[in-house]
């Protein structure tokens, strides 16, 4: 049969049908092409917005590094990195572990980052640091209440508490060096941990104890310790870095950046974290049902420990005991309650035995746990303690009749009772030389007293109060306080379970100040029930109506009087812990006060030195001015004829003779030495000095060709001398002897201190001191003197004591008076000028500054010449008590053709002076024994009204001079006066021209 063909329409439909697929494919094509050439979105930037993942190293090191209740890393350091980390988007992975772990896998580069390592060179060597510090920690010396440490000299001989290990201890500034550099000998009693070490200073094992300042600053509230004023090795605490890590430059860039940022804004989110750490941030609650994070270590344990057993005192109230319904109650119940909610644990009480059998079982391993234990060190033989969390004052008790007991020293003249095995019993043991009698119970105890087989006892506060209640007890009183410190009550552990400690520390540390307080409340407050048990009384009701009726009085009666006892003893108590309180302020205050008291002690012992110092330099100034004042007189008239007879043989000898030379030093040496006693009095007195224009090159110049100068180079011959004046110098107004001496003297000890080899140098200058204004009146222009040498210098304890007087390194007598530079130093401020010393192992330099005059200098005056000082025949009596001073000036008168009477004294002048006619009277001032010049004066103007006189005197001008003078006397002439001088004056004072 044969087919049939498609019809048109159909060819149709499939050729179009045939094209669409076609088309189709070729569109499809096309797409896949354009989408495997178009550009795909680059996944960089969900790369660059990546976490940085940055590997943290974490230890326990509670407040600065511990796990929080949740287990996550908390602390100082933590919420720190977290800050930051938050800021910079980093991811933290935190690496536990020990510090001994976390510093070797830093090393390695095992870990990025490791918080809280205290920087120092050593450990530099092996990690990259931080540039900026966290903060400084340093080691605090803590004392036992009641002694007072100030310095490490103060350790000497005491017992001190270190951790093993600490920084703070084995550093190169810990306390073993310290105490070692300071030559101190004392015990050193080393502790695992800081809280071992306020737990020994607590119950006396130590006398003072190490800890770092952070520790103490958020633990001492737990404890009865002082803190001292002693400091020592600040640490900055500081990020650590691997050596070479791949993220150590930007890891550091970024916490230092933060860091320093938190340095200028304390407002910032890590100065608010470093705020609220250093000054003791409070506890955060933990939510009920909830549990504090444990580590995998520790839960493992507590599941292998599936009961732990608790050993009580049942007589211990109200810290623990068996009520009257035989449930266990107290503090300790409620610390118990909260621990096993929070930590997991079973720890169950023990009952039905006695102390003394409940620390026996302990010792015998048969107990885990004591939850109320004081401090013994025989109990640390079988038990670790936790962290303290109550506390106790320990009393001692006595009968109403005893006498009066004032404290444990009067213990020795008692029979002494203590429960055994009890901690008043181990501090008996420990701290007295007491054998007291032990019983198995309080109760017994306290009965042994009452029945007079003891006559005190030693005890709890609180429990003991509760005990003489219940018993009904009326003849014991509270005596007084074995000491102020608190008995501080812990938890203790048996010895092979350290672990069970940690944790416990733990769920004590996630208590907060509001639990401890509602606890303390229930228990002081209204813990236990007052008075005799129900079932007594209707028992006692049973046997017979009228005996149950004085039994309800009696006991009302006996309720009443216990219950205003009970009230006032815990007021007592109340007041005793307040009282406490203000007397730890006050020592605190009072330490305060004395310190101040010490340091103005201190500035007015130095004041007192100080004005000592200045009194002896004013003895010694008044003692030289005696001495100069009493041997100025008679120096100056023995050095008359040396300065006056050589002017009278030279206007004998012709200028051509040899002799005028010989003759011309020897009046120069008497005028120089004369010169020397005026001036060592004018020095010694302060008396002001007749200062002339004067040109200092040419003053030293003159100076360098003296006799002098040339003995001086004389005698050190190996020393090189060398000026440096300036051509243009300046005049000064001076004292050209003062100046010639400030020369001789320094120029002295310069080549003296140069021991015979070096160089000296002379140098002046026209110098503007800075400064100066003209315009208020102060000087601008000055004239320096540098005087120079190469010698060793002078030691630092010496340049504040060489101006003074008599004070000198040199031998007294062969090469120094010591009075040398304090020649200097009066000159220097007589001249208005000042001085400078600089002083070093090259050398020494001392710097003078004068005032300088404005203008050139002027021309000096030329000496009179002998024929211009003749007389024409005038009368002149001489009168000195000096006969070789009569001499001399009887022979300068006649020469100058005067008529010359004299006399010795004033007495025989005022006689010749009644007889003849005077023209003029040359007095002398000082004529002992008799009348002295002003007197004679006086009694020459009642014969002579107008009696012309010259004042003559071996004494600087003084107030006899001036009365004189205002009397009428003409011109003052000093001894030893030369032929000039005495011949102008005579002229000036006659009139002659």
């Amino acid at each position: 049969m044969r087919e049939s063909s498609p019809s048109p329409a159909t060819k149709c439909f499939f050729n179009k049908f045939q094209r669409r697929r076609i088309f189709s494919v070729r569109f499809l094509l096309a797409l896949l092409v354009l989408l495997a050439c178009a550009p795909w979105p680059s996944s960089a930037p969900a790369l660059e917005n990546a976490p940085l993942i940055v590997r943290v190293g974490y230890y326990e090191n509670p407040p600065k590094l511990f796990q929080g209740a949740q287990g996550q890393p908390r602390g100082l350091f933590p919420e720190i990195v977290e800050d930051i980390a938050r800021r910079e988007n980093w991811r933290l992975q935190w690496v536990p572990g020990t510090w001994e772990e976390g510093l070797a896998r830093l090393e390695k580069g095992e870990i990025d980052l490791m918080p809280d390592v205290a920087y120092s060179l050593e450990r530099a060597e092996k990690y990259e640091f931080s540039n900026e510090p966290v903060f400084v920690n340093w080691g605090v010396l803590y004392a036992k209440s009641g002694l007072r440490i100030d310095s490490i000299l103060d350790l000497e001989g005491r017992k001190v508490a270190i951790m093993r290990g600490s920084i703070h201890t084995e550093g190169a500034e810990g306390i073993r060096k310290q105490v070692a550099e300071f030559r101190v000998s004392c015990e050193f009693l080393e502790f695992d941990d800081y809280n071992e070490v306020f737990l020994a200073l607590q119950n006396g094992l130590a006398d003072v104890g190490v800890v770092n300042r952070l520790f103490g600053q958020t633990a001492q509230k737990l404890y009865d310790v002082v803190p001292t004023s002693v400091v020592f090795d600040p640490r900055h605490l500081k990020f650590a870095f691997p050596r070479h890590g791949e993220k150590t430059a930007l890891l550091k860039k970024h916490i230092d950046r933060h860091l320093h940022d938190s340095r200028i804004n304390p407002q910032s989110g890590i100065g608010r974290i470093l705020l609220g750490y250093l000054h003791d941030r409070p506890v955060a609650p933990i939510p009920p049902g909830e549990k504090i994070y444990l580590t995998p270590e520790e839960q493992a344990w507590i599941a292998a420990h599936p009961l732990i057993r608790v050993g009580i005192d049942p007589e211990f109230a109200p810290f623990e005991f068996i009520d009257e319904n035989g449930r266990f109650s107290g503090f300790s119940s409620d610390y118990l309650r909260i621990l096993n909610e929070r930590l997991g644990l079973n720890m169950v009480p023990v009952e039905g035995h006695a102390w003394r059998e409940v620390m026996t079982l302990a010792e015998q391993g048969e107990i885990d746990v004591l939850p109320a234990i004081g401090f013994t060190a025989e109990r640390t033989r079988f038990l670790n303690y936790t962290v303290p969390y109550a506390g106790f004052y320990r009393m001692i008790f006595c009968r109403a009749d005893l006498p009066f007991v004032s404290g444990p020293a009067d213990l020795h003249k008692f029979r002494v009772a203590v429960q055994a095995n009890s901690s008043h019993a181990g501090w008996l043991h420990e701290n007295t030389t007491l054998t007291p009698q032990l019983y198995d119970s309080l109760e017994q105890t306290i009965m042994a007293v009452v029945r007079g087989k003891a006559d005190v006892f030693v005890g709890n506060l609180a429990t003991s109060t509760h005990a003489i209640r219940q018993l009904h007890v009326t003849d014991i009183r509270a005596a007084a306080p074995v000491s102020p410190e608190r008995q501080l009550l812990h938890m203790g552990v048996r010895k092979d379970w350290p672990e069970l400690v940690s944790i416990l520390n733990k769920g004590l540390a996630s208590i907060t100040p509001t639990e401890v307080r509602t606890i303390e409340n229930r228990w002081l407050a209204a813990g236990y029930t007052v008075g005799v048990a129900p079932r007594t009384v209707w028992l006692r009701i049973g046997l017979t109506a009228a005996l149950a009726l004085l039994v309800v009085v009696f006991f009302w009666y006996g309720n009443r009087r216990l219950r205003r006892e009970i009230s006032l003893r815990v007021a007592a108590e109340r007041e005793l812990r307040t009282a406490h309180e203000e007397m730890a302020q006050r020592v605190e205050e009072r330490t305060r006060e004395l310190a101040e008291a010490n340091i103005s002690l201190k500035q007015e012992m130095e004041e007192k030195e100080r004005l000592q110092t200045r009194l002896i330099r004013a003895e010694k100034m008044q003692a030289m001015g005696l001495m100069a004042g009493g041997v100025a007189h008679d120096l100056n008239n023995i050095l008359a004829g040396i300065v006056s007879y050589p002017d009278l043989l030279l206007l004998e000898l012709p200028r051509e003779s040899p002799l005028r030379r010989p003759m011309e030093v020897i009046r120069d040496a008497g005028r120089r030495a004369a010169d020397v006693v005026a001036d060592l009095l004018t020095v010694a007195r302060g008396v002001a000095t007749e200062k002339h224009p004067t040109d200092l090159n040419g003053l030293i110049n003159e100076f360098l060709t003296s006799p002098e100068w040339l003995v001086l180079r004389d005698r050190h011959p190996g020393v090189s001398c060398a000026t440096e004046l300036a051509p243009d110098l300046r005049p000064i107004a001076c004292s050209t002897i003062h100046l010639r001496k400030c020369l001789l003297n320094l120029l002295s000890n310069a080549l003296e201190a140069m021991d015979d080899h070096g160089r000296l140098s002379i140098a002046t200058a026209n110098i503007s001191l800075p400064g100066a204004d003209p315009l208020n009146g102060e000087i601008q222009a000055w004239v320096s003197l540098r005087i120079g040498d190469t010698g060793p210098g002078i030691a630092e304890a010496d340049l504040q004591h060489i101006f003074e007087p008599f004070y000198s390194k040199k031998v007294m007598g062969r090469s120094g008076t010591g009075l040398g530079l304090a020649v200097v130093w009066n000159t220097v401020q007589d001249h208005r000028g000042t001085i400078e010393v600089n002083s070093s192992a090259a050398g020494t330099v001392f710097t003078l500054n004068f005032p300088a005059l404005e203008g050139p200098l002027p021309e000096t005056a030329q000496d009179a010449q002998p024929l211009d000082l003749q007389g024409n025949g005038e009368t002149v009596l001489v009168v000195d008590d000096e006969e070789h001073q009569r001499e001399v000036t009887r022979s300068m008168l006649a020469r100058m053709d005067y008529q010359v009477a004299c006399a010795s004294s004033g007495e025989e002048a005022l006689e010749y002076l009644r007889d003849h006619q005077i023209d003029l009277v040359l007095l002398d001032m000082l004529m002992p024994p008799g009348m002295n010049g002003l007197a004679t004066y006086r009694e020459m103007l009642r014969i002579r009204p107008d009696q012309k006189a010259i004042i003559v005197s071996g004494f600087s001008r003084n107030g006899d001079v001036a009365a004189a003078q205002k009397l009428g006397a003409g011109q003052y002439i000093k001894k030893p006066f030369t032929y000039i001088q005495l011949g102008m004056a005579i002229q000036k004072a006659l009139c002659h021209g």
